[in-house]
């Protein structure tokens, strides 16, 4: 029986990034053009992404076991053929010291004006299936910043657990802020799954 592979949801198209495409590094560039959406996805300063930097994450996206760039659909006739870009996704790279553990961390970038609209929680939606159920990894993690609370709310309503604190792990906005480990295994997919309907994360 071959799988319900679906590269699209109900509101989103999904496809792959391109470390070649000029149009795919100038995406990448803009989504993290606005300090506020860095601030809260990077531990690094946030600072201008030059062509260079742009160049070098295009790389990083490329070496990942899944890198993404997060769509609307180009019209209500084609729902299914990617329109504009206006996020980013991934899971990290797997390396051939770490792969037998079956793991790896999500990263997720939303453009400023299509966060809080529900996008972020369907779109992981999507990945975690894809990591799970396609890929069939056996544990996914993250780490978010403690201040963060509304993508800890999206998190955990998608079934990720609270498995650690790092505390004062970041210096941010002129003091050591405290970072949540987050992980899912698959057996917290599998009874998120059970009881949600989908896509109706926000």
């Amino acid at each position: 029986m071959f799988p319900s592979v679906s590269f699209s949801t109900r509101r989103l198209v999904f496809r792959s990034t391109d470390a070649q495409d000029k149009d795919d590094v100038a995406h990448l560039r803009q989504i993290h053009a606005d300090p506020i959406t860095l601030f809260k996805t990077m531990g690094s300063p946030p600072a201008p992404m030059n062509n260079a930097k742009a160049e070098e994450f295009a790389k990083f996206c490329d070496s990942c076991v899944l890198s993404v760039f997060i769509c609307l659909p180009k019209s209500e006739t084609e729902p299914h053929i990617p329109g504009k870009v206006i996020g980013w996704m991934c899971l990290a790279p797997m390396t051939l010291s770490s792969a037998h553990h079956n793991k790896t961390h999500f990263g997720i970038s939303l453009q400023k004006d299509y966060q809080g609209k529900g996008y972020g929680g369907e779109a992981l939606e999507w990945l975690l299936d894809w990591g799970f159920k396609i890929r069939g990894l056996h544990k996914i993690e993250g780490e978010v910043f403690a201040w963060n609370e509304p993508a800890l709310k999206v998190y955990t309503k998608l079934g990720f657990v609270k498995e650690g604190l790092k505390r004062q792990s970041l210096w941010q906005e002129g003091a050591f802020r405290d970072e949540v480990i987050l992980g899912m295994l698959l057996s917290d997919w599998e009874a998120a799954k059970a009881t949600r309907v989908p896509s109706t994360v926000e």
